[in-house]
């Protein structure tokens, strides 16, 4: 760990067999917020204590079901978005807090409103960056051939050239099973792929990723949860989020959104704020990720905000 120590760390039982790990951070007396990671599978790190001051705000982080430090690492069974919110409700219950701030980025974002669109009496607001609600255009557009490959033909080519003709029409499903194989050899091969191709449509600025040699088991346990997160549309309805929108218009709902996002297109955001009544969105100068510039200093305005 930094500097930036937690107040509390520990593992929570959260039933099934699942363990999760949570942080709190900053000052008991304080706001509260949840943050809510983004992936799936992609777990905290000290770095998302970046944006929070630690003298206004009190934070809550955890690693979702079986990524980071939760237990058992990898487990798929009972895992889920419903399983992930009833989660939240044991954490917060464990916290004793009633009423929370939500943070959340891309797949977190998807999370938030999941949850509150489920539990809004318990939603005090949220803060939203690169969002994502789950439907299959936007889930083509990334990893199926639905648009991204007309902005990145290269990145796009050597993430498909991996794949057999049969399932052309849906690489993630091909490259779920792979990662999913017990030949260790075929594991590293197809998640080092998926892992360079998301890198090349994460940032504005492009760069070329670095190339890693071997992937670790976590980083590997990331990308085989978000593939079966995405093959399974994230487990809820098509348009649940956009049906049940009318739940959350006593919520401020601030939205933060790259305007060149490859991996969360502005399209769908700009589609979901126009049913969202109470909510905001501020395109900024950014892709995906929340460590651009833009990106952060938006977030933190909008933490001002909360304050």
């Amino acid at each position: 760990m930094s500097k930036k120590r937690p107040i509390t760390a520990g593992h929570l039982d959260v039933g099934q067999d699942h363990s999760i790990y949570y942080e709190s951070y900053g000052n008991p007396e304080g706001i509260p917020i949840l943050f809510l990671h983004g992936g799936p599978g992609l777990g905290c790190s000290d770095q998302d204590k970046r944006f929070f001051d630690p003298h206004k705000f009190f934070v809550i982080f955890f690693d979702q079901r079986a990524c980071g430090r939760s237990f058992p690492l990898g487990n798929i069974e009972y895992n889920s978005t419903e399983y992930i919110v009833q989660d939240i409700i044991q954490l917060l219950d464990f916290f004793k807090i009633d009423k929370v701030h939500l943070f959340g980025g891309s797949w977190g974002s998807l999370l938030a409103l999941y949850f509150g669109i489920k539990y809004p009496e318990k939603v005090a607001s949220m803060i939203l960056r690169g969002v994502f609600y789950g439907n299959l255009d936007n889930i083509n557009f990334t990893e199926n051939g639905g648009g991204a490959h007309l902005f990145f033909p290269q990145a796009w080519e050597e993430y498909r050239t991996l794949v057999p003709i049969e399932f052309q029409d849906h690489p993630a499903k091909y490259y779920y099973q792979q990662i999913s194989s017990t030949d260790q050899e075929t594991v590293q091969k197809y998640a080092k792929a998926y892992y360079q191709y998301l890198n090349h449509l994460a940032t504005l600025k492009s760069k070329q990723p670095t190339y890693l040699d071997t992937l670790s088991e976590v980083e590997i346990v990331k990308l085989r949860i978000q593939l079966y997160y995405s093959t399974n549309q994230f487990f809820h309805a098509e348009a649940f989020i956009f049906d049940h929108c009318f739940k959350l218009d006593h919520i401020p709902i601030q939205i933060i959104h790259g305007r060149y996002d490859m991996i969360c297109p502005p399209f769908y955001v700009y589609q979901l704020k126009k049913r969202l009544k109470n909510a905001t969105l501020q395109f900024v100068h950014a892709g995906h990720i929340s460590s651009e510039p833009e990106i952060e200093k938006a977030l933190l305005k909008a933490l001002d905000k909360i304050a």
